[in-house]
């Protein structure tokens, strides 16, 4: 059988790691300054880190680093013949930075409705 890569394969002695990085829409449905809870079609298992990029409609925003606490499959959505699963995730935000922290308040009161969901 002759080769057919372009480039040659090395086997790694010693430890190489690394991640996977996807992009995913997601759906805000609530956020605080100790976290954020999101739909998405993506599954995130509970305990893994992830990186959030949150923004507005102009464009503008930043990146928050989290930890997943909790994911659960919501409902799916019909997308032609397709059945597609709508995952319902809670993020806890880790390494906040007085910057980031900042920016999250600003965010968070551009966007929110109400400072608290107690109040209803």
């Amino acid at each position: 059988m002759s080769e057919k890569r372009r480039y040659p394969r090395f086997c790694i002695t010693g430890e190489l790691e690394g991640n996977l990085i996807y992009r995913a829409d997601i759906h805000v449905l609530n956020i605080s300054l100790g976290g954020i809870c999101f739909l998405t079609e993506k599954r995130l298992n509970p305990g893994c880190n992830c990186l959030l990029e949150l923004r507005d409609t102009g464009g503008a925003g930043f990146k928050v680093r989290g930890r997943v606490v909790r994911s659960n499959l919501k409902r799916t959505n019909k997308v032609g013949e397709d059945l597609r699963p709508v995952y319902e995730i809670a993020v806890e935000f880790t390494g906040l930075t007085e910057t980031l922290r900042s920016e999250l308040e600003g965010l968070i009161s551009r966007f929110s409705e109400c400072k608290d969901l107690k109040d209803f």
